[in-house]
């Protein structure tokens, strides 16, 4: 009799899970019938064989914001729509209308969403700022935002170019021994753009190019790590990638807490602590509060663990988004040679012919980079194409609809997904989408673009700290490499059209479509040849 009973009650609760799972799913499914969102809406599946029918159109693990670019210009979706994924992720709404987007970032601005945090929480830490909401966020951001200053960034150029020359050397010996061997730009370039980052964090070279860094490679382990665990199914392989990632992590988390004390040491030692405006880095600026704080002894508890959090995520960030944007920056120009020829005689124009003459004078007058304005107009057309990725956001309590295209839509609850990769390929606010013009960006042109509509670094409050340093970066890096070398990008995979928004896959095929890791990544490394340009 008691096993009777056990097994009408194990019955009875199943019964009543079934139906309530029945319940929800009408539930769920009925809220989309009046609600924008892209045909083919299935009472099973919500959206989900929908998103797979244009995954499988594309590379594997593409960022999720080609995807939604791709729905929204095959159905012409609206400037906000739904995608439903009950019950298997959160509800989506995709928000591509730049006005918006802004809404939902100002007056009363959302938060960012919980996955974030979920996703970037086991390489990261828990509280890095990129996650993190409220106090948290703004602990942070007075802990590490005034070292990315135009202020503090500007007088850092000539550190910038000697990091660049020893890139460029690089570059020169490959392509006089080995011009036409392929290799991993995005490689390359991201020791470069480390070195640089290091300086600005830490104040010295982390000598990437040199003797290499093991804190570099424990960091794009960690990335790689992100992508891994979206895209592998093999459940030994993740425990055993998990318990690897465990000691990347810790490893890394010991050097930079390791680098912190020994600073803290130094400083102690020289009796005189810099004001922030005269600290030599980001570390020396926040180690300086700590101490004029008047805590005693080495930083310690919550700051030491926030501290190392924040320098890592400004080492991934730093180095990993400015190295896709160079890389993809080199693409684009290779295709392009026009584009390149124009910025060249920008470069000879406002810069000396010669290499270490130019390098002299952003050692000199960095401010001399503010006049490069075609070579500006090619990044930003490039992140035009290529932005880093999308913002993800939800409600607060208070916020309740979102109003868009004479509608009012409900958002509590739902993933809020800010796709501007969908705006920059959008004809209503960029002429002819398809085709790279940076001239788009130039004079009257320019002035009448909308203004909430090129959104690579994000705006708003979260608005990513590092965009001016990075546009530095940038420059410099294409000032001093740009007119001594032709590159050549090299396909992988099909070239063939495959989307409605851009033609760049018939040219370079998988190599046209961010993957996802951290952001929207550089696919394969991005496989280049480069040449000399004829350039002494």
């Amino acid at each position: 009799m008691f096993g009777v009973s056990n097994w009408l009650i194990a019955f009875s609760l199943g019964i009543a899970s079934v139906g309530y799972f029945i319940i929800r799913l009408v539930q769920e499914r009925r809220f989309y019938k009046d609600k924008p969102c892209p045909p083919g809406h299935s009472f099973l599946w919500g959206h989900l064989r929908l998103l797979g029918e244009v995954a499988a159109t594309m590379p594997p693990n593409c960022h999720p914001q080609v995807y939604m670019a791709a729905i929204a210009q095959r159905y012409d979706m609206p400037g906000a729509w739904y995608l439903d994924f009950w019950p298997l992720a959160d509800p989506v709404l995709v928000v591509t209308d730049p006005d918006a987007a802004q809404r939902l970032l100002t007056g009363t601005p959302t938060l960012k969403h919980p996955q974030v945090g979920k996703f970037m929480g086991p390489v990261l830490g828990e509280d890095n700022i990129v996650s993190v909401n409220g106090e948290m966020w703004k602990a942070g951001k007075r802990m590490m935002g005034s070292g990315f200053s135009q202020g503090y960034v500007k007088p850092m150029l000539s550190m910038f170019s000697e990091h660049v020359l020893v890139f460029h050397e690089k570059l020169r010996k490959r392509a006089e021994e080995r011009g036409e061997e392929e290799f991993e730009l995005e490689g390359e370039a991201a020791k470069a753009i480390f070195d640089v980052i290091g300086s600005i964090v830490f104040g010295m070279s982390l000598d990437a190019q040199g003797k290499g860094s093991v804190l570099l490679e424990d960091l794009r382990a960690l990335i790689q790590y992100l992508s891994f665990v979206i895209t592998s199914w093999n459940p030994v392989r993740k425990v055993v990638e998990w318990w690897r990632i465990r000691g990347v992590k810790r490893r890394s988390d010991e050097v930079l807490r390791k680098a912190v004390l020994e600073r803290w040491e130094v400083m102690r030692d020289e009796g005189e602590v810099p004001s922030r405006r005269l600290a030599k880095s980001i570390m020396d600026r926040v180690i300086a509060d700590w101490i004029q704080s008047g805590e005693v002894g080495p930083p310690k508890g919550e700051f030491l663990h926030l501290l190392v959090v924040n320098l890592k995520t400004l080492l991934l960030g730093g180095h990993g988004t400015t190295t896709d944007a160079f890389t993809y920056t080199v693409m684009l120009l290779g295709l392009h040679p026009e584009a390149m020829r124009r910025m060249r005689e920008e470069h000879d124009a406002v810069f000396p012919a010669g290499l270490q003459e130019s390098a002299e004078m952003l050692r000199t007058n960095p401010a001399k980079t503010n006049e490069l304005e075609y070579t500006t107009a090619v990044i930003k057309e490039t992140m035009r194409f290529y932005p880093v990725g999308f913002s993800t956001r939800i409600a607060p309590p208070e916020l309740k609809h979102l109003d868009c295209d004479g509608r009012r839509l409900p958002i509590e609850g739902f993933m809020l997904a800010l796709c501007q990769f969908a705006s920059h390929f959008d004809p209503a606010y960029f002429a002819d989408p398809k085709v790279f013009r940076p001239e788009r960006f130039l004079g009257a042109e320019g002035a009448a673009l909308h203004r909430f509509a090129w959104r690579p670094f994000e705006r708003g409050p979260r608005a990513c700290m590092g965009q001016d340093l990075a546009m530095d970066e940038l420059r410099v890096l294409l000032l001093l490499t740009a007119r001594w070398f032709d590159f050549e990008t090299v396909p992988v995979g099909k070239r063939e059209a495959r989307t409605t928004f851009f033609e760049l896959d018939a040219l370079v095929g998988d190599m046209a479509f961010q993957e996802m890791k951290m952001g929207a990544a550089v696919r394969s490394g991005m496989k280049m040849k480069v040449r000399l340009s004829g350039r002494e």
